[in-house]
């Protein structure tokens, strides 16, 4: 980290006070969290999920256990009043299109539980902007090991291995990326243990094997 982060860093946490965390903060996550997860099969990409204020949000998923705790806050965090659900959805709508497109070697993904969670390769630049534009809303800013275009590569890299890994035998049904980097990989049940000795060590950086039958492709009803 640079001494102009550190400044940054050292000025936001003095200026803003810390956010105090729900009674049951596992429940809260459990039932109300909404964390992007692309699910690439073996015919399609396909987004599960529903559709908010527009912006059609991935598979429910939660990493925030192998990260750290929230490292920035807006001012708007320092409301006592935590932040309705409409809210979030739309301050999220605003932030992400122009996080993936100005920030893109920064910003991983975004998270909303009872409030707006934004993980981030630490940058000074993203961060400025986050706490001038949302200054008003409650966001909060977590350190994450990769960006959204590093996670990308996770995908295209294991999409890419595919014909390989079936020609040993393996079927690749579906996989997923985590915020943290780490890869989920869903095979046939009488393919597990297989998966599990050829395809970990394939890749830098941690691989979980699953039993997960074949996902059927998404049906779009026309419009």
């Amino acid at each position: 980290m640079n001494t102009d982060e550190e400044r940054l860093r050292r000025i936001f946490h003095d200026a803003v006070p810390a956010l105090p965390e729900p009674a049951d903060r596992a429940a809260a996550v459990a039932g109300r969290v909404r964390r992007s997860r692309i699910v690439t099969t073996g015919l399609a990409t396909v987004a599960v999920a529903g559709v908010v204020a527009g912006v059609l949000l991935a598979q429910p998923t939660d990493t925030s256990r192998h990260l750290g705790a929230a490292v920035l806050r807006t001012p708007g965090c320092a409301a006592s009043a935590p932040a309705d659900q409409p809210g979030l959805d739309r301050t999220a709508t605003r932030l992400r299109p122009e996080a993936e497109s100005r920030y893109a070697d920064s910003f991983a993904d975004l998270e909303i539980t009872d409030r707006l969670r934004v993980y981030r390769k630490p940058s000074a630049g993203f961060d400025a902007w986050v706490m001038k534009d949302f200054a008003a809303d409650c966001v909060e800013l977590v350190d994450a090991p990769y960006s959204g275009r590093e996670l990308q590569a996770f995908r295209d890299q294991v999409d890419a291995d595919r014909d390989y890994f079936e020609k040993q035998g393996i079927d690749l049904n579906s996989v997923t990326v985590d915020v943290d980097g780490t890869i989920t990989i869903g095979v046939d049940a009488d393919q597990v243990g297989k998966a599990e000795d050829r395809i970990p060590g394939r890749y830098a950086t941690h691989v979980v094997i699953v039993e997960e039958g074949p996902v059927p492709p998404a049906i779009l009803r026309p419009s």
